[in-house]
């Protein structure tokens, strides 16, 4: 799972881990914030109408909101993400589909468990 990567519009995200809790998932992943970052780049990766959506191979669906643990920080030319799932995999889900929906285009990855 390290090292995956999915692009939404001029953005693209390299995934660093998906830890998995008693209640929820935290989803990591960071940029590069180049020097040459536009208005337009950092409006993308902030754009509240990006939606957030997950399932995995059993069927659960997983809701993440603002409010349920979405941040951002920036360290050394690196902008990284943490994204909160709820709730837990069930026993025995192998696969987390990801999916980062906005109006304008998608992007969809899938992420082991395990």
């Amino acid at each position: 799972m390290v090292g995956r990567s999915v692009k939404h519009g001029d953005i693209s995200r390299t995934f660093i881990s998906l830890e998995v809790w008693s209640g929820a998932l935290i989803l990591r992943s960071a940029l590069p914030q180049d020097s040459d970052w536009q208005s337009e780049s950092i409006r993308q990766f902030f754009d509240g109408r990006i939606r957030w959506r997950a399932w995995d191979d059993h069927g659960t669906q997983y809701r993440s909101t603002s409010m349920s643990g979405g941040s951002s920080s920036a360290v050394s030319g690196l902008l990284f993400e943490n994204r909160a799932f709820f709730p837990s995999p069930p026993e025995g889900a192998d696969l987390l589909t990801v999916i980062a929906e906005h109006p304008d285009h998608q992007a969809v990855v899938e992420l082991p468990l395990h």
